[in-house]
């Protein structure tokens, strides 16, 4: 986390496979690199959907 508000992930390779017995090991797919950044978002002082209860099923909508 580089600031409070920014969370970056990044990938790492994957260990080599340990070979046991005498079969050589299978050839490891290549390796990319990946990185995902996060930014965190300011929310509403209230929400609605918490504040009035959720169904997941619902016959009748929330504004009628």
């Amino acid at each position: 986390m580089p600031d409070p508000n920014h969370l970056i992930l990044t990938s790492l390779p994957p260990d080599p496979p340990k070979t046991k017995g005498k079969a050589p090991a299978k050839p490891a797919a290549p390796f990319t690199p990946q990185i995902v950044s996060f930014t965190r978002t300011p929310t509403m002082a209230h929400y609605p959907l918490l504040e009035r209860g959720f169904h997941l099923i619902n016959q009748w909508g929330y504004e009628r």
